[in-house]
């Protein structure tokens, strides 16, 4: 009796190995990295070669502009002139009341020899846009009266030709001293009626009297007909 035979086994096909085939997923990760990095540098460069928006933006001039009638757009396109600078051109016109020539722009804070060399090309002042120098009429005022005031009559008038006793003379009479007018006379008689003067020195007494004052009315004044000047 013959034994049954074994049944050949199938073996699985071999898979191919080797360095090569196990290498290939990195090849392929580095080709992705350095296709990213391809992608972003050109896109770099892209930008950069774009040009920026003030450069696109600027209209080239083709013409002059009036100084005094441009719009702060207008200005935008000169040369140099940005937001802040156009805007200071603005502020000078207002508060000058109009350039009256293209010079006057070099009164903008911000705009020296250099920059104002670049831009005055682009420049002009119409006869039409000069401010006009309108003169101003001024009522006369009345002319001061050429009468001095009392306080200046006192302090001019000549002194007395002799002493004056001021426990005995009228208002009128002591308004003949240096420094003396209406008022201050009135003072005196009224200080001298509550109390007679015993001495010039008393005369501080009196409001409106103080030391310069007395100095000046000592080398004309008494305060008796037995006293001299020299009380």
């Amino acid at each position: 009796m013959e034994l049954p035979r074994p049944r050949p086994t199938v073996s699985a096909p071999d898979r191919p190995s080797g360095p090569g085939i196990a290498a290939r997923p990195v090849q392929w990760a580095i080709a992705f990295v350095v296709g990213i990095l391809a992608a972003l540098v050109g896109g770099r460069v892209f930008r950069a070669a774009e040009p920026r928006p003030t450069d696109r933006d600027r209209v080239v001039i083709v013409s002059t502009i009036d100084l005094n009638q441009a719009a702060k757009t207008e200005l935008l396109q000169l040369p140099g002139v940005g937001e802040s600078l156009a805007d200071a051109i603005l502020a000078a016109r207002d508060r000058l009341g109009g350039f009256r020539s293209v010079d006057d722009l070099r009164q903008v804070k911000g705009i020296g020899p250099a920059r104002f060399e670049t831009i005055r090309p682009f420049l002009r002042i119409d006869s039409t846009s000069v401010p006009i120098s309108v003169p101003i009429y001024v009522a006369n005022k009345p002319a001061p009266s050429s009468s001095p005031k009392p306080a200046t009559i006192a302090a001019r008038k000549a002194p007395p030709a002799s002493p004056i006793d001021v426990n005995r003379a009228t208002a009128e009479e002591l308004q003949q001293l240096p420094g003396v007018g209406p008022v201050l006379s009135q003072r005196i008689v009224a200080a001298r009626e509550k109390a007679p003067f015993k001495s010039v020195d008393e005369l501080r007494r009196v409001s409106g009297i103080g030391a310069k004052t007395l100095e000046k009315l000592r080398p004309v004044v008494t305060v008796g007909a037995a006293d001299d000047t020299s009380q």
